[in-house]
């Protein structure tokens, strides 16, 4: 292994303690983030600084290899403070485990300048890869690009071609295979106006006839980190990351309602919000059902990593998702209820609580974790086909 080990390696505590302390100053530019519909560059680089995008990352490359409950606890922080800073950063802690799926050589050449090497692009296979000499030749528009203005590098998945003909893969479905390449290969759409998630940037891209050598491929489904340290199936570990997303918006409604009930009235009530017993009881219940679904999230993100999860990867996904779809639906719950009982100022634009509600909403049409979950897991536990098309 390369890479150069910097002497200040930062602990994952420090990590989260550093989050914690620009807390502040994350809550003061959300606002910024949502009218540029991206994470600013500086906020980039600040939360760059403080190692965050180390803390999945052996420890032999520079990095932090942090437990997965203190990953979890950095992600909830941010994501309490607003979820498309939270949801950027995911994908940028991310960026080993993708990295990982390539050959252990291309791995190493990538971190051997440092270790925050970072990565985003597109799980749909919505392009191609012609296979050719050495490599592929790639085209295709793909979209949800989360934080492509940021990353070093991006990648797609595509459906594999030979002779412009789709290549047959198990059980006669097209064979896929992602590609990795420097972001500067791609043109970038504006097409990210959206009802949530506004600061992620998750735009469209395109790629015509870019070359990609066969060591900047991988197989998603199939590939196995070529590194001691990271998950075996970095894309379930991803689910957990996302639901926590979802843990922290719902969590930071709670504490907005709570920082002011016991000060405000609703119109044409006796009562402060903090007394009155209907509110009371609904949002114990919404809390109740949000720590079940956070231990949820936990445990399981911690039992997949403890024994690796060796087994069918589609079943073992299906359960997942079907967790994580779970527990962002709890999560709505929680997040109504909040806005409900937060009164006619949660309307404003100026108020977190409606950008909360946005948010919560959008993360629930993600690809895995959509309802469409129940009916894979449902589908696995009958033994028939999962239909997940990774």
């Amino acid at each position: 292994m390369n890479a150069a080990i910097p002497a200040d390696v930062p602990e994952s505590e420090s990590v989260l303690t550093a989050v914690q302390k620009i807390a502040e100053e994350i809550r003061d530019r959300v606002e910024d983030v949502e009218r540029a519909r991206r994470l600013p560059a500086d906020l980039h680089a600040l939360l760059r600084g403080l190692g965050v995008y180390r803390l999945i990352l052996p420890t032999g490359h520079g990095g932090i290899q942090a437990s997965v409950t203190d990953v979890l606890d950095v992600i909830e922080t941010l994501a309490t403070i607003d979820g498309s800073v939270a949801w950027t950063t995911a994908i940028g802690i991310q960026s080993p485990a993708v990295l990982s799926w390539l050959p252990r050589k291309t791995f190493d050449d990538l971190y051997a300048a440092g270790p925050d090497v970072t990565v985003g692009g597109a799980f749909g296979p919505q392009g191609t890869a012609e296979i050719v000499d050495g490599g592929y030749r790639v085209s295709g528009r793909w979209s949800f690009a989360s934080g492509c203005d940021n990353w070093d590098h991006l990648f797609a998945n595509c459906v594999l071609t030979r002779n412009g003909k789709p290549v047959e893969g198990p059980g006669g479905q097209p064979r896929l295979r992602a590609m990795l390449f420097a972001k500067d290969r791609a043109s970038f759409l504006d097409t990210w106006h959206t009802l949530g998630l506004r600061g992620t940037g998750s735009k469209d891209f395109t790629l015509d006839e870019v070359f990609v050598a066969d060591d900047h491929s991988f197989d998603i489904a199939t590939a196995a980190p070529c590194v001691e340290g990271i998950s075996r199936y970095p894309l379930i570990e991803f689910g957990h990351h996302l639901a926590t997303i979802a843990i922290g918006v719902a969590q930071g409604a709670l504490n907005d309602l709570s920082d002011s009930a016991a000060e405000r009235r609703r119109a044409l009530s006796r009562t402060t919000v903090a007394a009155n017993p209907t509110v009371q009881h609904r949002i114990g219940k919404a809390e109740t059902g949000l720590r079940a679904a956070r231990e949820l999230v936990r445990r399981q993100a911690a039992l997949q990593r403890a024994d690796g999860q060796d087994g069918d990867f589609a079943q073992l996904m299906a359960v997942a998702s079907a967790n994580n779809a779970w527990v962002v639906d709890t999560c709505i719950g929680v997040v109504d209820t909040c806005f409900r009982a937060y009164g006619a100022r949660g309307i404003y634009n100026s108020s977190a609580m409606q950008r909360r509600l946005r948010d919560i909403y959008t993360i629930a049409q993600h690809a895995t974790l959509n309802d469409g979950a129940w009916t894979r897991h449902g589908a696995a536990l009958f033994g028939q086909e999962t239909g997940l098309l990774v």
